[in-house]
């Protein structure tokens, strides 16, 4: 029977781009030999400054040839403060115009690191929108509400953001009262 190690993190752990990166703790053991912890072995690299996925592997092997291993990913992706500024925005909305300058910014709510997207009112008739978007604990982020001022409301609305942060894409639907939702996708450019 192989031995058994047990990782003391999620299968997918985050990292932020340029930090240093510490591999998790783990213990490996089995009915013979019983505690295997110092003949772990690690592979799988983590390019700290390059945002991707990393797969890593942790091995061990018994007296009787019997070979343990456990997995997980190590997901390098962008801190918060990486998307926040002014940024050029743009849609293809049809009940509204271009939302033109845009401020991204934070607040904690919570205790949890939340991205705000404010729009000013545009020309015209009244317009602009708040959106709040939750970073989660691995990077990705998820809709948690939001105001829009063109007669509709938000229906739901995902984000992409480039590796590089300086282009966000945010596709929304929107409803007005009974009528069937519409969708459109605004481009925010950074300045």
């Amino acid at each position: 029977m192989p031995p058994v190690i047990r990782l003391n993190c999620p299968d997918t752990v985050y990292s932020r781009v340029g930090d240093a990166f510490s591999f998790p703790e783990a213990v490996a053991f089995d009915r013979e030999d019983h505690d295997l912890t110092s003949k772990i072995a690690i592979t799988g690299a983590v390019q700290k400054d390059s945002i991707g996925y990393y797969p890593v592997t942790y091995t061990v092997t018994d007296s009787d040839g019997d070979v343990g291993q456990a997995n997980f990913v190590v997901r390098v992706a962008h801190g918060i403060h990486a998307y926040l500024g002014m940024f050029n925005s743009s849609n293809n909305c049809p009940a509204c115009p271009s939302p033109g300058f845009t401020r991204i910014d934070t607040a904690n709510q919570g205790g949890g690191p939340f991205l705000l997207i404010r729009a000013p009112m545009g020309t015209g008739f009244a317009w602009g929108y708040g959106l709040q978007f939750q970073i989660t604990h691995d990077g990705l982020t998820s809709f948690d509400g939001g105001q829009l001022e063109c007669y509709y409301q938000i229906q739901d609305a995902k984000m992409d953001i480039s590796d590089n942060a300086d282009t966000i894409r945010v596709r929304l639907r929107l409803r007005q009262s009974s009528n069937p939702p519409i969708s459109c996708e605004t481009v925010y450019v950074r300045q």
